[in-house]
């Protein structure tokens, strides 16, 4: 499958309250050591929300969950 192919799967996953926080951190293009910060989590942690997060999103990389939280309401960019 293609990323492209990935991002037209329209189902929304479950998730928690936390993980679509780190999700919209994503989405601005956040580091994991600033979404740690930002967040008042470890960076371990984060990189354990960030696997789970790409998981039910069926995506491999920030980049697409980025986008599909986008397509998917989770996330609106400031304009």
């Amino acid at each position: 499958a293609t990323v492209m192919d990935s991002l037209d799967y329209d189902e929304k996953p479950e998730f928690t309250a936390r993980q679509i926080e780190v999700l919209q951190k994503i989405a601005e293009g956040k580091s994991n050591k600033q979404i740690a910060y930002e967040l008042n989590l470890t960076e371990g942690t984060v990189k354990y929300y960030v696997t789970a997060i790409l998981k039910k999103l069926n995506v491999f990389n920030r980049t697409a969950a980025g986008l599909r939280a986008i397509k998917l309401g989770l996330y609106v960019p400031n304009k």
